[in-house]
């Protein structure tokens, strides 16, 4: 993430991401799960999508996001670390893994892992009733021992961070992109140009992929939002559905 015009490493050496957002406080937004998705895929390591905070959102008008992720790819929980939906689920995916949990403030993340982990006791505070914004709990990375059934070593770690507001992709062209929306590859290829930025150009393979339903339209406004600069204007899924509709 950025810290004062610089790059600003919270976790090296893990294999997986867990990227957290909740259904609603904070909003939800799309956006910023594909930074983080771009991250994952320029890191190699594997991105997996975990809803938060069932109970404030509706299923149903969360199942074309969770329908966009599935059909790329990449796993998709729901979870509920008040009353334990989804944990189970989320707990097998932890098992064997170095993971990092990351995601905005408020989202849950630490909540999570006190119910994934019992007993841990981890610090927590609620949403600003205000502002809606989650309030930093958690100061700095820390690496923590996933211990089920008593055995640390076939179990896992994790690392909790501080909650993200704002992710900015460091070291990245802005012609690596494309690549880093795994399901724009195929489209890329049948570009009329080379340089195609799938924005305005002629014959473009994305855009036409985009036209005939095969491709997300949320995912494609996330990638023009990118590579046009726009790295500040992180809408809601809830603002992106009234637009559309």
């Amino acid at each position: 993430r950025g810290s004062r015009r610089q790059a600003h490493v919270i976790v090296a050496n893990v294999d997986q991401a867990v990227i957290v957002t909740s259904a609603d406080e904070p909003p939800l937004k799309p956006a910023l799960i594909d930074r983080f998705l771009c991250s994952t895929e320029k890191g190699q390591i594997r991105g997996l999508v975990c809803i938060n905070k069932l109970d404030l959102g509706n299923r149903i008008e969360l199942q074309p996001l969770i329908g966009q992720y599935s059909q790329i790819g990449y796993q998709v929980v729901l979870t509920n670390a008040l009353t334990g939906e989804g944990i189970e689920d989320l707990r097998q995916d932890l098992i064997g893994r170095e993971t990092v949990f990351t995601g905005q403030s408020g989202v849950g993340k630490t909540s999570l892992l006190n119910a994934i982990q019992p007993g841990l006791g981890r610090a927590t505070r609620e949403v600003s009733e205000d502002s809606r914004k989650g309030q930093h709990t958690t100061r700095v990375a820390e690496l923590l021992p996933l211990q089920i059934a008593g055995e640390i070593a076939a179990s896992g770690w994790v690392v909790d961070t501080p909650g993200i507001r704002q992710l900015q992709l460091w070291d990245i062209q802005q012609e690596e992109v494309e690549g880093l929306f795994i399901e724009f590859r195929p489209f890329v290829a049948i570009c009329r140009f080379a340089d195609c930025r799938h924005l305005d150009e002629p014959d473009c393979g994305v855009k036409l992929g985009l036209a005939q339903g095969m491709l997300s339209p949320l995912r494609y406004e996330s990638y023009v939002r990118i590579v046009t600069g726009d790295e500040d204007s992180l809408f809601s899924f809830a603002d992106w559905r009234r637009r559309k509709s």
